[in-house]
């Protein structure tokens, strides 16, 4: 009795397992060739959104340009309202009249701020080593 090797049951489990292989081989090889383009996209995304970064960066520099007149302006028209104010308490000293805008509007001197330039407050003494 002699016993073929090329049999098909033995040559079944060979084949199954070559066929897996295969069909593995080609799911990763997919899987690849689906992550490139998803690598692709997100690089096109990714030099789209440093233009469009690019882009606003200039326009909000080109906004603080435009705007420091204004920003200008407005510390000027701050600082003549408040000599303003400071004649009018001034004024209400002997002026009635002034004493009236005074308390109508409740225009009040506020104690300047402190400034940056002052000590700081000394340190607490340590306590007593025993």
């Amino acid at each position: 009795m002699s016993t073929e090797s090329n049999s098909p049951n033995s040559n079944l489990p060979l084949s199954l397992i070559a066929i897996t292989l295969a069909i593995l081989l080609a799911s990763q090889i997919g899987s690849a060739n689906q992550s490139t383009k998803v690598m692709r996209w997100q690089s096109d995304t990714l030099e789209k959104q440093i233009a469009n970064l690019q882009s606003l960066d200039k326009q909000a520099d080109k906004a603080i340009e435009d705007r420091k007149g204004v920003v200008k302006q407005s510390g000027e028209l701050q600082n003549q309202l408040q000599t303003l104010l400071n004649d009018v308490l001034e004024l209400a000293k002997d002026d009635k009249d002034a004493q009236e805008i005074i308390k109508k509007w409740n225009v009040q001197r506020t104690a300047p701020a402190a400034d940056a330039a002052t000590p700081a407050a000394a340190p607490a003494p340590e306590a007593p080593k025993p």
